[in-house]
């Protein structure tokens, strides 16, 4: 089982942004979420599933907080919907991680695939709007 990803795979070309920072955290991203299928898919035990969404929570938040900075720095006009988008994906782990260690419900294939849909979704979308600000220079001067 993966854990944590190695080396992360290759996001597939349409969620490229050209924004190095952003580019390399998402394909991070897209390998944790691998890597919680891997051990769904090999039957790893619910601790072990555990902690592979737990650590996809950690690194989403991280990778949110990165976002949300520069969005801000930069006065990103979207900013408040984009953040509402990356709070919604946080509630949606976190809920499907409770409801788990319930015994509610447990992990499937099928959730992991909505997780990955959501996060292609919203690079294709949400991060892909930010990216063409930053590169058009914005509309505000970025904060010092």
């Amino acid at each position: 089982m993966r854990t944590q990803p190695s080396s992360p795979a290759p996001c597939p070309s349409d969620l490229q942004l050209g924004h190095a920072a952003l580019d390399e955290e998402h394909r991070v991203q897209f390998a944790m979420i691998d890597a919680v299928a891997d051990a769904v898919a090999s039957g790893c035990d619910a601790a072990e599933v555990n902690l592979a969404v737990s650590r996809l929570i950690e690194y989403a938040r991280a990778h949110f907080l990165s976002e949300q900075l520069l969005m801000e720095r930069h006065r990103f006009p979207g900013r408040e919907g984009h953040a509402r988008e990356h709070d919604h994906a946080i509630e949606l782990l976190e809920d499907l991680k409770r409801r788990h260690a319930a015994g509610v419900t447990r992990w499937t294939l099928d959730s992991i695939h909505l997780l990955r849909d959501w996060l292609a979704g919203h690079v294709r979308g949400a991060d892909r709007s930010l990216v063409i600000f930053l590169e058009a220079g914005g509309s505000e001067a970025p904060r010092a």
